[in-house]
């Protein structure tokens, strides 16, 4: 083949979304990457390769990646890569100048020494692969179903060494038809038209197969986005780093999403409105709304969609017609479709019931101590007439003052406590006060200690 069809790999870099740029841990788990091809994949000395732009925006990602491969070469050496936040380019590749599907899965007799797809996996397990193969294939002439039954044992090969192993599959970026000649570039054009059916044949709930679309936008003309109008230039690796990236954080980044303005009021009709934004979403999922009657024991009251991927500003709202009265706590349970959960803050309201004149009378604040004289140092309380759910201090005094016992309930729905006190053994005899303190006020009655 003439030297054009064989030339430099692609070097690509990638803009990345501000959104994705602190969505992943950097002490997680290196996410294995094997960047499997021809030339394109591979570049020479004088061009980085797209693996070098796209190595750069996953670090600016925050998503660890380990670039595997059998060799880690440009073609004619490697071009001095710029380190990039103080770490040095992973050059670990699976780009062979000049070879076609054939070739990567049963070897090259021109290079026999340089192996091929089964023996390579043998020194590593990708976790993920970019797959862009099939251009030489299509400038010889080969027929589209053989090669397209060649991708299918390169898949086959891949889920042999890890049944879970996530396909990046590419459909080819163009050749400059006045460079490779009309039929060579056309080739491609064919073999791209087959390749979403075959991605859809290939894709399984266990090991995904995601198409990326390399072609759509990609000029192949001599200086456009190649050099020789074959291989990517600085502008084509761009591209095709980008495309690589937009499909990587779609299945390594986990979902992330930003609340902002979280808020509760009561409305007119004696409900509580919860409004908020977020001004990011990613794999974003749905909001559970939580109310608690205290800062904890949280439990669902409703569910609101979320947004899926979204970098606008997003504004969502939930009533809740049943909150009971009282100090109430509300917070957002954002669901990723990963299932990572995010919580945002605490926000509170007070609910206050509203009497009517007959209301009032019969909500009188009241206070029973029984028996009024006990011998067993134990007395039942029964306080009536409070705000539900308000939060009442009951303490017992000697009566010269000293405090020997301090509680705090939380009235029921029907501003009421019941409870039995259990004096201390150590309670000598006599008369002893108890004292309620109210949200509203002060009561007390009195027992005497056999």
């Amino acid at each position: 083949m003439s030297s054009f069809f064989t030339a430099p790999k692609l070097a690509l870099t990638l803009a990345l979304f501000l959104f994705f740029s602190q969505i992943c841990a950097a002490s997680q788990t290196p996410l294995r990457i094997m960047a499997l091809g021809n030339s394109i994949t591979q570049s020479n000395q004088s061009n980085y390769s797209y693996r070098y732009n796209l190595w750069k925006k996953l670090l600016d990602a925050n998503l660890e990646a380990d670039f595997v491969g059998s060799h880690a070469e440009n073609r004619g050496g490697n071009p001095n890569w710029p380190q990039y936040n103080g770490k040095s380019f992973d050059p670990d590749n699976e780009g062979h100048w000049g070879w076609s599907a054939d070739q990567v899965l049963y070897g090259n007799t021109e290079e026999p020494n340089k192996g091929k797809l089964s023996q390579w996996l043998q020194n590593y397990t990708p976790d993920l692969v970019l797959l862009h193969l099939g251009t030489n294939d299509m400038f010889r002439n080969q027929p589209l179903d053989e090669t397209l039954n060649e991708l299918r044992e390169v898949v086959r090969l891949l889920r042999a060494d890890n049944p879970e192993v996530t396909i990046l599959f590419a459909k080819l970026i163009p050749a400059y038809d006045q460079k490779v000649g009309p039929q060579a570039a056309n080739n491609i054009v064919l073999l791209n038209e087959k390749i979403p059916a075959l991605v859809a044949e290939l894709n399984t709930s266990t090991s995904k197969v995601i198409l990326v679309d390399q072609f759509t936008g990609f000029n192949p003309t001599t200086g456009a986005d190649t050099w020789d109008g074959v291989h990517p230039n600085a502008s084509g690796e761009e591209k095709m780093a980008q495309r690589w990236f937009d499909a990587i954080m779609q299945v390594a980044a986990p979902s992330a999403v930003t609340i902002n303005g979280f808020d509760a009021s009561k409305t007119e009709q004696g409900h509580i409105a919860l409004e908020w934004q977020t001004t990011s979403e990613y794999k974003s999922s749905e909001f559970e709304i939580e109310r608690a009657l205290n800062s904890n024991n949280f439990e669902k009251i409703g569910e609101v969609a979320g947004a899926g991927s979204s970098t606008t500003l997003k504004e969502y709202d939930f009533t809740d017609q049943n909150a009971p009265y009282g100090d109430l706590y509300y917070r957002l349970k954002h669901i990723g479709e990963d299932g990572k959960l995010t919580y945002s803050e605490v926000e509170f309201v007070k609910k206050e019931q509203v009497l009517s004149a007959a209301d009032e009378i019969s909500m009188k604040p009241e206070l029973q101590i029984y028996p009024t004289a006990t011998r067993d140092k134990k007395i039942t309380m029964a306080l009536t007439g409070q705000q539900p759910f308000s939060e009442v201090e009951i303490h017992i005094y000697t009566l010269s003052g000293q405090r020997v016992q301090r509680v705090v309930k939380q009235c029921t729905a029907d501003g009421s406590v019941s409870m039995d006190i259990h004096l201390n053994n150590a309670q000598k005899a006599g008369l002893y006060l108890v004292q309620v303190l109210t949200p509203t006020g002060k009561l007390q009655d009195e027992f005497i200690l056999e």
